[in-house]
């Protein structure tokens, strides 16, 4: 089984698509965060789940040319690079940052051992990954609830 598959992106999805809120919320006074960008990163963070579900699928089926093509389409800058920078930044703790930094080079590890047709690799930058994603929406969803406790 590759993890994520039942339910594990739903929680990740909603417990960022929270996060985001609860970051616009906070911004109100910085500009730089405006409306525009939150749904940019609800975006991005949805249509990452969706190509992870879509690649663990292919790998499961051990169609490696199909996950290598899911997993390079439209590019990583298209979509690894905004999810990084999307989530770095709104981590608001040092777990948070490692989560993201983690992700990314498990992201890298993934696009590389995709071009090396090596599907093991793959499999193993994708438990990285998941779990990275998982720890950083944990992280959030804890702070999420103490926040409102404290309203």
């Amino acid at each position: 089984g590759y993890p994520g598959r039942n339910g594990g992106f739903d929680f990740i999805k909603k417990s960022i698509k929270q996060t985001i809120g609860i970051f616009r919320a906070t911004q109100e006074n910085n500009s730089d965060f405006s409306e525009d960008k939150a749904e940019m990163a609800e975006h991005y963070v949805v249509q990452a789940v969706g190509k992870l579900l879509e690649i663990s699928e292919e790998m499961e089926s051990e169609n490696l040319s199909k996950a290598t093509e899911t997993l390079f389409k439209p590019g990583p800058n298209g979509w690894v690079t905004p999810l990084v920078q999307t989530l770095s930044e709104m981590s608001t703790t040092a777990e948070q940052r490692q989560s993201c930094a983690a992700l990314e080079k498990s992201l890298f590890q993934m696009c590389n051992a995709a071009e090396s047709k090596n599907i093991e690799g793959m499999r193993t930058a994708y438990s990285s990954i998941y779990s990275s994603l998982y720890n950083w929406a944990a992280k959030t969803e804890l702070e999420g609830t103490v926040h409102k406790m404290l309203i």
